[in-house]
C-alpha cells in the first residue's frame, strides 16, 4: 500500500531574536514553517513532491528552504518558482534549482524525491517575512504533497493573524470621479479614513505628508476641509473609527488652457502617538516609532508607524478657462501619372501628387502656423499649388538637409536655385483663424 502523510506547523514567529507568539504577528516578523513527512506505506513512492505557496502578505526569506531526512537516506532536491501558478509536475520548467533574485520574487517552494523508500520520514522547512499589512489580516497556509501513485494531498491548515501592538493600521475610500471646472471654480472630493488597527491614531494633514499632486501647485489651491474649514490634522481617531472630510481644489492660474488635467494622488500613513515603542523588523526596517528608518538607518525615509498604506487618484479636467488652437493635418497621395496614364506604383519617371489638408479644430487662432514636408530622397521637386479656399499662406523652400523650422528660419526662402536642390517645401501664415481649413498640393518626379 502506498501512503504518505504531511503535517504543517509553525515552529517560531520572531522579530530579530524576540519571540512574539505563534498566532500574534507583527509586520517585519519572520514566520518559520515546518512540514513533517512520513512514508507510512509498505512500498517505495516515486516522483514525490512537497510544495507550498508563499502566503499572501509575506515575502520569502532568502536561503531559508531546506529539507532534512530524519529516518532513511533518500535524496531530495530543493526548487523555487517565481510563477504565480506554476506547473507542479516532477520535471516542471516552472521551477528552478536556484532562488529567484531578489528572493521576494519567489512565489512557491518545493522539495522533490525521485524514489522515497517505505518508512522514511523527515522535514521540509522555510521562512517568510510578514509585510506591512492591515491588522486582523489572516495569513493562511496549507502545504501539499503529490507522488506518482496518487493525486495531491493537502496538509492541515495553519492560520496566523496580524496584530498592531505598537501602531495603527489605516485605510481610506475616496470618490475619485473627475469633475470639470472653470477658472476659479471650486471642486470637492469626499474622503473617508478608517482606523483598522487596535490603537488610537493622531497624524498631520499637511503636505507633503498626505498628498502628492502631479502638477504645478501654483495652478491650483488644494486644501483639506470639513464644512469648508481648513483642517491640518486628524486627532484621537479611535480603533475602528471613521473620519470624514473633503479635499477642496480651486483653479487659480489664468494661464491654464482648456483641457488641462490635474491628477491628484493621495497616500496615507498614520501611526500612534510619539511615545510608541519602536522595534526592528527582520526585513531591516524600523516599525512602531514616531520617526522611521530605512534599511541603511537613515531617519525619516520610511515612516516607522505600523500602518495600512492606501492611495487613490483624483482627476480634475479644466473646461473653458482659456481657448486653445488645435491644428490638424492629413497627408495622402492623389495620383501617380506616367506618360499621361495612371500607375499603381511609383516607378521611375512617374509624377506623384501629394495632398496635405489642414484645419484649425480648436477655438482660438493658431499663431505663426507652419506646415512643412520633406521631399522624398528618391524624388525631385516639380511644383506646388493651393486650392482656391486656401488663402493667406506663403510658400517657401529649403535646400538644406536639416533646415531650421522656426517661423523666420534663414534655412528657407521663397525661391530656389534649382528644382533638383529642393529638400523641403513649407507653407506658413501669421495667424490661422479657428475653424479655418484648406489644402496644399505638391508634385514630385520619381528618379
Amino acid at each position: 500500500m502506498s501512503d504518505i502523510k504531511i503535517t504543517k506547523t509553525v515552529t517560531n514567529v520572531s522579530i530579530s531574536s524576540s519571540l512574539i507568539g505563534k498566532t500574534n504577528l507583527l509586520p517585519g516578523s519572520t514566520i518559520h514553517y515546518e512540514i513533517s513527512w512520513t512514508n507510512r506505506g509498505n512500498v517505495a513512492l516515486t516522483n514525490v513532491i512537497i510544495y507550498d505557496k508563499i502566503p499572501t502578505g509575506t515575502v520569502y526569506a532568502a536561503l531559508s528552504l531546506s529539507l532534512e531526512v530524519a529516518i532513511g537516506s533518500s535524496s531530495w532536491d530543493d526548487e523555487w518558482s517565481a510563477w504565480v501558478s506554476p506547473d507542479q509536475t516532477f520535471g516542471s520548467l516552472s521551477y528552478g534549482s536556484s532562488e529567484p533574485v531578489p528572493a521576494k520574487d519567489c512565489k512557491w517552494v518545493r522539495s522533490k524525491c525521485a524514489n522515497l523508500p517505505a518508512g522514511e520520514s523527515g522535514y521540509m522547512r522555510f521562512k517568510v517575512i510578514l509585510s506591512n499589512i492591515e491588522a486582523g489580516t489572516l495569513i493562511p497556509n496549507i502545504a501539499n504533497v503529490t507522488f506518482s501513485q496518487a493525486l495531491a494531498v493537502g496538509s492541515n491548515a495553519f492560520n496566523l493573524t496580524v496584530a498592531t501592538q505598537y501602531g495603527g493600521s489605516f485605510s481610506f475610500v475616496s470618490d475619485k470621479t473627475g469633475v470639470a471646472s472653470i477658472l476659479g471654480g471650486t471642486n470637492y472630493f469626499d474622503i473617508a479614513f478608517t482606523n483598522k488597527g487596535n490603537i488610537t491614531l493622531d497624524f498631520p494633514l499637511t503636505m507633503p505628508y498626505l498628498s502628492s499632486p502631479f502638477c504645478l501647485l501654483n495652478y491650483w489651491n488644494i486644501a483639506f476641509v470639513t464644512n469648508d474649514v481648513v483642517i491640518n490634522s486628524i486627532d484621537n481617531l479611535k480603533p475602528k473609527g471613521v473620519f470624514l472630510f473633503q479635499v477642496r481644489i480651486i483653479t487659480t492660474n489664468s494661464l491654464l488652457a482648456a483641457g488641462h488635467q490635474l491628477d491628484f494622488h493621495i497616500r496615507a500613513q498614520a501611526g500612534g502617538n510619539t511615545s510608541a515603542v519602536a522595534y526592528s523588523g527582520d526585513d531591516g526596517r524600523e516599525y512602531g516609532g514616531s520617526i522611521g528608518k530605512d534599511v541603511n538607518g537613515t531617519s525619516g525615509v520610511n515612516p516607522g508607524y505600523i500602518f495600512q498604506q492606501g492611495n487613490t487618484n483624483i482627476t480634475l479636467k479644466l473646461a473653458g478657462a482659456v481657448t486653445l488652437p488645435i491644428l490638424e493635418i492629413t497627408k495622402s497621395v492623389s495620383n501617380i501619372i506616367l506618360g499621361g496614364l495612371p500607375q499603381t506604383r511609383p516607378i521611375p519617371g512617374a509624377t506623384v501628387s501629394y495632398i496635405i489638408s489642414y484645419s484649425n479644430a480648436g477655438d482660438a487662432p493658431a499663431i505663426f502656423a507652419m506646415v512643412y514636408d520633406a521631399i522624398p530622397a528618391n524624388a525631385k521637386y516639380m511644383t506646388n499649388y493651393m486650392l482656391p479656399s486656401t488663402t493667406g499662406w506663403t510658400t517657401e523652400f529649403s535646400e538644406s538637409a536639416s533646415p531650421d523650422q522656426s517661423y523666420n528660419s534663414p534655412g528657407y526662402s521663397d525661391t530656389y536655385t534649382a528644382k533638383t536642390n529642393v529638400t523641403y517645401v513649407r507653407w506658413k501664415i501669421p495667424s490661422l483663424a479657428d475653424g479655418e481649413k484648406g489644402t496644399f498640393i505638391y508634385k514630385v518626379i520619381i528618379k
